[in-house]
């Protein structure tokens, strides 16, 4: 499989989650842009605490892509929407969906989750994990949000694994652009729309409430207030 980072692809037919994976399989110096694979995962973690990501046997694209900060000119806080913007980009062209990334990590197809983006950083790298809702034909009812999948919404088949080359290659054009507040602009969720949104942590956070303006160059969301003032948030629900 071809990695346009020059780097390696590893593929493990089940793991806890990959990002825990990546971290224990691929030793201290892994070089940019190496990436870990799995079929399934049975303790894939969200952004916030309790949150899994679940999935059965080659059903979605489960990856952590490791980013070597030596490479990165562009603040790590982007990294999330950057990555979103990529997974965006990589839908629409190859089956002519209509995807929107909600600030700050998922990205949704008609109001429904198709992919979520979990990056954590160390001094030396980001490890980015993605995962993509691929060929399920149906999701858990007890699920907190509805969720699709690129089957659901394009009646199109393909291996996960597949897509994994055409989402590298988005993302090396996407990681090192300087204008990411005007790429995003279109692809952002609730555009223009008054929203509340708890900044911090969902539990112990303050809900703050605005129009949503756009994004800035370190991924903040950007809220116009009454007050006139914009509010950037960097993190939140």
């Amino acid at each position: 499989m071809q990695n346009p980072f020059e780097a390696p692809i590893y593929y493990i037919p089940s793991v806890d989650s990959t990002m825990n994976a990546s971290r224990s399989k691929l030793g201290n110096s892994p070089a940019h842009g190496t990436v870990l694979i799995a079929g399934s995962q049975t303790s894939g973690r969200g952004r916030v605490d309790g949150r899994e990501w679940l999935t059965a046997q080659d059903e979605g694209l489960l990856s952590t892509i490791v980013i070597s900060r030596s490479y990165l000119k562009v603040p790590v806080t982007s990294v999330p929407i950057r990555i979103a913007l990529a997974v965006c980009r990589m839908l629409k062209q190859q089956f002519q969906l209509k995807p929107k990334i909600k600030w700050p990590n998922d990205v949704l197809v008609k109001g429904k989750k198709i992919c979520g983006v979990l990056c954590e950083s160390t001094a030396e790298y980001v490890y980015a994990g993605v995962g993509l809702n691929v060929v399920q034909n149906s999701f858990p009812e007890q699920l907190k949000r509805p969720a699709t999948s690129i089957f659901l919404e394009s009646s199109e088949k393909v291996r996960p694994v597949e897509l994994l080359p055409l989402l590298l290659s988005e993302l090396q054009l996407i990681l090192p652009v300087v204008q990411l507040p005007i790429l995003v602009r279109p692809w952002l969720y609730r555009l223009d729309d008054e929203v509340s949104v708890i900044e911090g942590s969902p539990k112990e956070g303050v809900s703050v409430h605005g129009i949503v303006t756009g994004i800035g160059e370190s991924g903040e969301l950007r809220l116009l207030q009454k007050s006139g003032k914009i509010r950037a948030l960097y993190s939140g629900e």
